[in-house]
């Protein structure tokens, strides 16, 4: 399948009846006013859905939805790219292709991105089967995830330093650690550092 043609998101939500073409005239004037994506613009005016736009973007080019809120990816499938690069992007990868051997399934915001498919085969040697997934779902993964690894990286480089030796957790510790990590506060602290670790 030829997954690297140009699609127009405003054609295809013409020729799907989603919006007229005045509806995107205005969402286009509005888009470059604005500097917004035109799927954005398309919601932010009220004229469709997020999954309108889904499934008219997935119909056309004949590829799947992927909803990255509920996708989970092994550390070996992440580390195949660079956060750099799915950051640039917003793409993450999804692992091998099962059914095209030597090709790479990836979630993409946007799936047409023919300058991404080519970095991605550079740096995977491995052709791209693009799966079309929500940029704010696919921003949300990678913070949640390399924000994760970043505070990782600081306690374990703080105890090295520290020189502390870490002794056996016994079921009342790991208990008192658990109930202090799901505390509210806990929770809204942590989130601040990984935001402020990734700036």
């Amino acid at each position: 399948m030829n997954y690297r043609k140009k699609v127009r998101l405003g054609d295809v939500l013409v020729k799907k009846g989603i919006i007229d073409e005045n509806q995107l005239q205005t969402a286009l004037s509005r888009q470059r006013e604005q500097g917004k994506m035109l799927g954005e613009m398309v919601i932010a005016l009220g004229y469709a859905t997020q999954k309108d736009i889904n499934e008219a973007l997935c119909d056309s080019l004949g590829i799947d939805f992927v909803d990255m809120r509920e996708t989970e990816i092994s550390d070996d499938v992440l580390s195949m790219l660079d956060e750099n690069i799915m950051r640039k992007y917003t793409l993450v990868p999804l692992g091998d292709a099962p059914d095209n051997p030597g090709a790479i399934r990836v979630a993409m915001a946007d799936p047409t991105n023919i300058l991404a498919m080519d970095d991605i085969n550079i740096v995977t040697g491995k052709q791209v089967v693009p799966v079309l997934a929500n940029a704010t779902d696919i921003n949300a993964f990678l913070d949640k995830a390399f924000g994760q690894k970043q505070a990782q990286s600081i306690v374990d480089l703080y105890k090295k330093e520290q020189g502390e030796t870490v002794r056996e957790e016994t079921k009342e510790d790991k208990a008192r650690r658990e109930e202090i990590e799901n505390a509210p506060i806990v929770q809204l602290i942590n989130s601040v550092i990984e935001q402020a670790v990734r700036q």
